[in-house]
């Protein structure tokens, strides 16, 4: 999942940051067609990834065993909850709601840790628990931003979108260098996973994984990114 949803968000970076700056420039109309386009998009790739993984668990059943199949099937509606969120994103960003934005992370985790307590306490917790728990995390932590999505959608609602086609205009020129780059970058993340056990052991990429997200930590007190969104609005 963690690399098939790469897919959803390719060339994304680079049409996010034209719509922020086509409405800091005034040309509403342009930043309202280019949301509509990558949308669009991805609502096609995300029920194209949700029907290939749903559909096509039973063909992991051979080395994951039978159980594993309804396990992947429901990881695959998160391809609807990533849809949902990168179509919330802009609008958010537009309106610079940064506030909304982060309260949709906190509550994810949030809700994660209420539900995975209630199938602890009720006798019960398993893998199926685990991934259920995140699936409906997901998508509750949702509704903390509908109202925030509400709100930034009034904005424009009466803006009338333009009538040609420019997303296929911006991959074909600037853009076309960030196409396959979340690609790259993950299946690089992948890659030095497997060398690490490979070359060094299990424990090995445990170490790794654990220093990677203390890094994390550190870089996500350095406040930079809200700048990706107040620069292109400026």
């Amino acid at each position: 999942y963690a690399f098939l949803v790469v897919f959803i968000g390719i060339g994304g970076e680079v049409v996010k940051n034209d719509i922020l700056r086509s409405a800091g420039e005034g040309k509403l109309a342009y930043a309202k067609k280019l949301y509509y386009e990558l949308t669009s998009a991805r609502i096609v790739i995300g029920l194209l990834l949700w029907a290939c993984t749903f559909f096509g668990a039973p063909l992991f059943s051979f080395r994951f065993g039978p159980d594993a199949v309804n396990l992947i099937r429901i990881l695959s509606f998160l391809f609807f909850y990533e849809v949902l969120i990168r179509a919330a994103k802009p609008l958010l960003a537009m309106r610079m709601k940064f506030f909304a934005s982060s309260m949709q992370s906190v509550s994810n985790k949030s809700f994660r840790f209420i539900i995975l307590v209630f199938f602890y306490f009720s006798g019960h917790i398993g893998l199926t628990e685990a991934i259920f728990t995140y699936v409906v995390s997901t998508f509750l932590s949702m509704v903390v931003i509908i109202p925030s999505c509400i709100d930034a959608w009034k904005f424009w609602r009466h803006i009338r979108p333009a009538k040609e086609w420019l997303i296929i205009r911006i991959m074909a020129t600037y853009g076309k260098w960030s196409l396959f780059n979340p690609v790259l970058n993950k299946a690089t993340s992948f890659i030095s996973t497997w060398l690490i056990k490979l070359l060094i052991s299990t424990e090995a990429v445990a170490i790794f994984t654990v220093a990677q997200m203390m890094v994390g930590l550190i870089k996500g007190f350095t406040p930079t990114g809200s700048l990706t969104t107040i620069i292109p609005l400026s």
